[in-house]
């Protein structure tokens, strides 16, 4: 059993007896053998992106190969680096390239409508509003009825940074900044007054672990450049969008209410 200390750590307790204390939120660990991701050491050094499995579309299923087993016999069509898994169906990781130029300073925008102290906080209404903007990713159990859909990926995610990143994501939230460039630009530690990359990289080191697993596709695993900076290199180039000149992507015009 367990209780909140304080709003970064909880006491542990076993038949009333004191354990420790150990912290609330952390960051998590990549499985970077199974998921496109990875991350920088304290010393510097980039780890991860290095994934030996791709996501491949064969007869209308999706099934989990080798880059060895693909490059060997390519059989059906490459759709990001990673094993499949909720957001990797290739309707699903459309929606990533059409709305890649908006979408994260869109959902900020209405992330706080749900999340602040005077927001709705109804998960539902958040879907629903982000479907309305034209991220249209499925929501149907396709994997089984105890999977989580591609949009509940999603929704898991917000609620992560809610929970876990609002001290570092609370200045871009209330619309004191939210636009990206090259401010944005994470592979690194970030200066403190850089709320944009510091919100960012709480993210990525204490969600995006959990919802890469999730959603299996991202921008990064499907080829995707987004409105991210990020290295070259973390570009899988077995993603269905690798390569694809930017005026030949499907895309979406930025909603003109958020």
């Amino acid at each position: 059993e367990g209780r909140r200390s304080d709003s970064k750590s909880c006491e542990c307790f076993r038949d009333g007896m004191f354990l420790g204390s150990c912290a609330l939120f952390s960051p998590k660990t990549f499985d970077t053998k199974h998921t496109w991701s990875g991350g920088v050491e304290p010393s510097g050094k980039r780890f991860g992106f290095d994934s030996d499995e791709i996501c491949v579309e064969l007869g209308g299923q999706l099934r989990t190969v080798s880059r060895l087993e693909f490059e060997r016999q390519p059989l059906g069509k490459p759709l990001h680096c990673g094993a499949c898994a909720a957001c990797s169906r290739a309707e699903d990781i459309e929606v990533l390239a059409r709305t890649r130029g908006w979408i994260t300073d869109v959902m900020t925008g209405l992330s706080t409508k749900f999340a602040a102290p005077l927001g709705h906080h109804n998960v539902t209404k958040l879907a629903e509003d982000l479907h309305a903007v034209g991220f249209t990713l499925s929501n149907d159990k396709w994997r089984g009825a105890n999977r989580a859909s591609c949009m509940e990926c999603w929704m898991d995610n917000i609620m992560c940074d809610v929970m876990t990143c609002w001290e570092s994501c609370w200045a871009k939230l209330v619309k004191l900044g939210r636009r990206l460039g090259p401010d944005s630009y994470i592979d690194r530690d970030p200066a403190w007054w850089n709320i944009h990359a510091k919100c960012l990289m709480c993210d990525e080191m204490k969600c995006g672990a959990e919802f890469i697993q999730c959603a299996g596709a991202n921008r990064r695993s499907s080829g995707i450049v987004s409105d991210i900076p990020r290295p070259r290199e973390q570009q899988c180039v077995y993603g269905m969008y690798f390569g694809v000149p930017a005026a030949d992507l499907p895309t979406s015009a930025r909603p003109t209410k958020a």
